[in-house]
């Protein structure tokens, strides 16, 4: 027996942990921290992670690196 999961439809309104990365020119894993922290929706979907556009803010904020 096989179940058929859908996934988001073509230029929907989800992008991939990746694509938001690259847009923002920031790294995978600070779009993972900030899912975690609460401050961008995010679902999990098998292995991916899937963030609404509408909760993506207008630029990241980064914190200035300690030296």
């Amino acid at each position: 027996m096989s179940v058929k999961i859908k996934g988001p439809p073509e230029g929907s309104e989800f992008l991939t942990l990746g694509e938001v990365a690259e847009r923002y020119s920031i790294t995978a894993g600070m779009v993972r921290n900030a899912i975690y922290r609460g401050e961008i929706k995010a679902i999990k979907f098998g292995w991916v992670w899937l963030i609404r556009m509408t909760s993506l803010p207008e630029k990241w904020k980064t914190k200035p690196r300690r030296t």
